[in-house]
């Protein structure tokens, strides 16, 4: 893949008006690049803003932090029983605890 074709799907895509209304699915601080999360403001114990993944709605989640170096995988499956953005709670505590044992 060309690295301009990578920064593109990295990139996001959304305005301040849909991230606004996008936020309950997104996330605080989230928009949306080509087939993906992107975070576009740092928040505490939160992945740096540049980071980017995926947080599925059944629970499978994966987020990049190319200016701290870790890649988080989450694997859980639950039944998605409402619209309220519950996947990828445990992702915070999954990035403190790598980046205290670097």
């Amino acid at each position: 893949m060309a690295d301009k074709s990578a920064k593109a799907m990295k990139t996001n895509h959304l305005t301040a008006s849909q991230r606004a209304g996008g936020e309950m699915i997104l996330g605080r601080g989230r928009g949306w690049g080509y087939g993906m999360a992107v975070v576009t403001e740092a928040l505490p114990d939160r992945p740096a803003a540049g980071s980017f993944g995926w947080i599925g709605g059944y629970g499978s989640s994966w987020i990049s932090d190319p200016s701290r170096d870790p890649t988080m995988i989450l694997l859980t499956q639950h039944e998605f029983s409402s619209a309220v953005r519950r996947s990828g709670a445990q992702m915070p505590a999954a990035l403190r605890f790598i980046l205290a044992s670097r």
